[in-house]
């Protein structure tokens, strides 16, 4: 049976120790076990003469001699004690990582959503846009001054007559109200400038000089006979150039008459979409604010989830030393 030994070993600057550790089986004899510790406590620490005599030889002090290799005494606890000295290299768990990437994402979508909201919110501004506050009545003359004081282009007008959008009973594709019907645009000096500064039609196709594609919003019962004064610049895609549709000038006082003696009615655009286009400018500006966190938050939460991950791999490391003290 191999029981645990403890060599003494004189060498020039000290005495080393040799320590097999080895659990005693149950079958060892009491007596046996108490003579084998008596021996190793006694092996274990020098005697006084034996540490001047060694530092009489080698130089050095005794209270400087290296005993075995271990730099302070073992206490002898009794041969089935045991000190455990654990050495962890612990890493910052993932469960912060998981919460931060959560609640990012969690963010992320919010915004979003919000944002998604303000979006639907700017379309419903101008899907329920009305112009019955901004229609005035008139005869068979209007007159309309052009005003643009940022000089960044004006909406213009509509100007309508009573009618049936659909109505075209020999098939022509010309509104049967407005058919055969003469307006005319004259300025201060009375010279017509109907094709510089309106675009009067009453076909039912969409084409280009039609008023067909104008939007109607809350319009019933009347037909749009022509755009005036558009000066706002758009891009001709055909000529890759920025345009605007009219010349109108401004402080200029339009005169619209008909030769068939119908009331008119005009709708002013830019007092129309104003306080619309303000409260879509808000509405967009929060749409793309919330959009942009929402983007910012869900890579955010990605990150975080991709380190939650990392440290769940290799959450904790530990390397655990066992020592048996005798």
């Amino acid at each position: 049976m191999d029981l645990n030994r403890l060599t003494y070993c004189p060498q020039e600057r000290g005495f080393s120790t040799e320590v097999n550790f080895m659990w005693p089986t149950p079958d060892d004899e009491q007596p046996k076990l108490q003579a084998i510790e008596q021996q190793a406590v006694d092996a274990t620490v020098p005697s006084a003469n034996e540490l001047h005599q060694q530092a009489s030889v080698t130089g050095v002090p005794p209270s400087s001699a290296n005993l075995g290799g271990l730099s302070t005494p073992i206490a002898a606890t009794g041969i089935n004690s045991m000190n455990h000295i654990s050495i962890e290299n612990e890493k910052a768990g993932p469960k912060g990582a998981f919460v931060i990437a959560g609640v990012l994402a969690g963010l992320g979508v919010l915004a979003l959503v919000v944002a998604g909201v303000f979006g639907s919110a700017v379309t419903g501004v101008f899907s329920d846009l009305s112009v019955e506050d901004y229609t005035t009545q008139h005869g068979d003359s209007v007159n309309l001054t052009h005003t643009d004081i940022d000089l960044a282009g004006e909406e213009g007008w509509y100007l309508l007559i009573p009618g049936d959008t659909k109505a075209d009973l020999d098939g022509n594709r010309i509104m049967d109200a407005c058919e055969g019907v003469n307006f005319t645009i004259t300025d201060a000096n009375g010279t017509d400038v109907s094709d510089q500064i309106a675009r009067v039609s009453c076909s039912m196709e969409t084409g280009q000089d039609s008023n067909a594609k104008e939007d109607y919003f809350d319009i019933t019962d009347h037909i749009i006979v022509a755009r005036i004064c558009h000066t706002l610049e758009m891009y001709d895609e055909d000529t890759e150039t920025w345009t605007q549709e009219h010349d109108c000038e401004v402080g200029e006082t339009y005169t619209i008459t008909n030769d068939a003696g119908i009331n008119m009615s005009v709708v002013d655009l830019d007092a129309t979409f104003l306080p619309v286009l303000e409260e879509a400018i808000g509405l967009g500006a929060g749409a793309f604010i919330s959009g942009a966190v929402g983007c910012c938050g869900l890579c955010g939460g990605l990150i975080a989830l991709i380190v939650a991950l990392m440290r769940l791999s290799g959450n904790k490391k530990q390397t655990e030393m066992q020592f048996v003290m005798h």
